[in-house]
């Protein structure tokens, strides 16, 4: 059993049923860059980072405002973002608000609960136990 932010695309939760902007991000995550499927449980793996999409397009967004890409400069920056949810790529987690020491990414109140669950088949699958809210 864990804690994390949103993670619709690696559960049980049918795409329909994630969030219209995760779903559709994760999807194109997949047209882009595919599936492996493991060779003895055959549960497919996503070959790409839905969320590394949100890591960039923050430091991005840091880096412009920092106007440099010096280390410093754009950690300082990135404590000052303020990114609705709606602008992040995946459209989950709440959006960027560290305005004011808020360091942290995603609210406590955020955090979904997760446990590993071994199907019948043999492979696994993260199953939710308890939503967070912004997911």
């Amino acid at each position: 059993i864990f804690a994390a932010n949103y993670l619709g695309s690696y559960t049980a939760i049918p795409a329909a049923d994630q969030p219209v902007a995760y779903a559709e991000h994760t999807q194109a995550v997949i047209d882009k860059y595919g599936v492996v499927v493991g060779p003895k449980t055959g549960v497919e793996a996503i070959l790409g980072a839905q969320q590394a999409a949100d890591c960039v397009f923050e430091w991005a967004a840091a880096a412009e405002a920092a106007g440099t890409f010096d280390n410093a400069a754009v950690a300082a920056a990135w404590r000052n973002l303020s990114i609705t949810q709606d602008e992040v790529p995946s459209g989950v987690g709440g959006g960027v608000n560290f305005n004011g020491g808020n360091e942290s990414w995603v609210a406590p109140e955020q955090m979904t609960i997760y446990k590993w669950v071994k199907n019948e088949d043999g492979s696994w699958i993260v199953e939710e136990l308890q939503a967070g809210s912004g997911g």
